[in-house]
């Protein structure tokens, strides 16, 4: 996933040589990421499971885009749209975010046919049908610090001085340490 002037895409790129094959259009942004200094530091790692690619955006979208079709199979906004009269247009940065207060973004995780994901611009558990995107559920962040993984139909959750699990069915705590 990369961004150039105001589009996200997905790039495939040759194996052996580096060189683009294809690439997906997944999402638009207002501000370029040279001008968003916060969002520089977000990742982007992508997940796959039988053929659909899981795509963060960093813009507030997440998007599955169908490998053999190369096409969007879904997308879902977790983040409302920016309100672009916040921004003081005399302005050329984006305000800068308190960084230390984010999730530390993980990869999204797929678990047979859900999709874990701890988006860094909000502080939620997101988990999406991988085939349709359809929601279906949502934590809050509360005190925890990162997604450490998803085991079979448990979410293990890392804070600063403890370790959780939420049942992924449920949405109800199986355990704490």
């Amino acid at each position: 996933v990369a961004g150039k002037g105001d589009d996200v895409r997905l790039w495939s790129l040759d194996r052996a040589t580096g060189t683009p094959r294809w690439s997906q259009l997944i999402a638009y942004t207002d501000t370029k990421i040279e001008q968003d200094i916060g969002r520089r530091w977000f990742n982007a790692q992508v997940a796959a499971d039988g053929g659909v690619i899981v795509c963060p955006t960093t813009v507030g979208w997440l998007v599955a885009v169908d490998r053999l079709r190369q096409s969007v199979l879904w997308a879902h906004r977790y983040l409302p749209p920016s309100d672009s009269h916040e921004r003081d247009p005399s302005n050329q940065f984006v305000q800068q975010r308190e960084l230390s207060f984010q999730w530390a973004p993980s990869a999204p995780i797929i678990s047979g046919s859900t999709v874990v994901y701890t988006p860094p611009e909000e502080p939620i558990v997101l988990a999406l049908n991988l085939l349709d995107g359809k929601r279906l559920g949502e934590k809050p962040k509360d005190a925890w610090t990162y997604l450490a993984g998803v085991f079979g139909d448990r979410v293990v959750l890392v804070g600063q001085t403890e370790v959780g699990a939420f049942n992924l069915t449920t949405g109800k705590p199986d355990w704490r340490s």
